[in-house]
């Protein structure tokens, strides 16, 4: 169970329509140009690839090392939930810097929700550390639904591997 909900904690690379992180493009706002919206594009995917990589890599660090633990909960949480925040907070830096940024609804909330997945997921590293298992489970349903509609708002943009989970990026890249 614990790793399922580190990887579903993680899920911040992706999932959602946007309705619930409360971020909408207003309708006076200018619509953006196709061009912007590929040159935004063209420079996001390849943080994002890279991203899939190192997540790559955790999972398959982490399955080496869970045939030699004591303690799966404290392998993931220490091998996988707390590098995985570095790596989510590295990428939505990295992301929110490529300028300019196309003032996009689907855009604004994929960005939005690095945050509080990021917030979500300490707090599921100090549940995974504290072996508090309904905690970690209520972490794993709302950080799992916020994934989830990053994922949505992703694709909305145009993104394809930016629009991929950290599940999905544990399993393989590309």
């Amino acid at each position: 169970m614990i790793a399922a909900t580190a990887t579903v904690a993680l899920s911040g690379c992706g999932g959602g329509t946007g309705s619930a992180s409360g971020t909408s493009q207003s309708q006076s706002a200018p619509a953006i140009s196709a061009a912007a919206m590929k040159r935004y594009i063209a420079r996001a995917e390849p943080i994002c690839r890279r991203s899939i990589v190192e997540v790559h890599a955790l999972g398959e660090h982490l399955a080496a090392a869970a045939g030699d633990a004591e303690s799966i909960g404290a392998t993931v949480a220490s091998g996988l939930v707390k590098p995985g925040i570095e790596i989510l907070s590295d990428k939505a830096a990295d992301l929110r810097a490529i300028r300019p940024a196309p003032n996009a609804a689907d855009l604004n909330v994929y960005l939005g929700l690095f945050d509080p997945i990021v917030e979500l997921s300490r707090q599921l590293l100090q549940a995974a550390e504290a072996n508090d298992g309904s905690r970690l489970h209520e972490l794993e349903l709302i950080v799992a639904d916020l994934g989830r509609e990053q994922s949505a708002a992703a694709r909305g943009f145009g993104f394809r591997d930016c629009a991929l989970g950290f599940t999905d990026s544990l399993g393989g890249v590309g």
